[in-house]
């Protein structure tokens, strides 16, 4: 799978594009939607080097990025794309859900979700108790790197 961090405004042409040239040449596509991981390092970097940052100014404009590119992907699946929903956001889940529910996705697993260890797990569970193929990962390494990464995460998911 290939991810596309929906907090860069140039994800929100990038998907469609790449959606389109997978219906066009015939390819499958497997995607990894993330919200965003690296904001406050993009921003500071492109302040640094005097350019406009890449990512979205607001959390709202990248939650409209994240689920317009989500619905778009799901809408154009074709049989064998698949798509991991990284995600901790509620109301993304929902839409995600009910639009699977509105298609045999589910039965399919061509579209699972996948969270942090320890983050939104009410959310997991009721995704596992719907029959929804969820994932948990758990970071591993040596401390000094794992702690900043869980911090950082936990900055953006507050």
């Amino acid at each position: 799978m290939n991810g596309y961090q929906c907090y860069t405004k140039r994800t929100e042409t990038l998907i469609p594009m790449e959606v389109a040239c997978a219906q066009e040449y015939g390819y499958n596509l497997g995607i990894k939607l993330i919200r965003g991981a690296y904001m406050n390092e993009e921003r500071e970097l492109a302040e640094a080097q005097g350019y406009e940052s890449p990512i979205w100014d607001t959390l709202e404009e990248t939650h409209k990025c994240y689920n317009d590119n989500m619905q778009h992907i799901i809408k154009n699946m074709n049989e064998n794309d698949m798509m991991l929903v990284a995600s901790h956001n509620v109301d993304t889940v929902n839409i995600a859900t009910s639009m699977i529910d509105d298609t045999d996705l589910k039965q399919n697993e061509r579209v699972v979700f996948g969270q942090l260890r320890g983050f939104s797990d009410n959310v997991t569970g009721q995704l596992s108790q719907d029959g929804y193929k969820v994932y948990k990962y758990v970071p591993f390494g040596p401390t000094e790197q794992v702690m900043p990464y869980l911090v950082r995460r936990g900055q953006e998911s507050r």
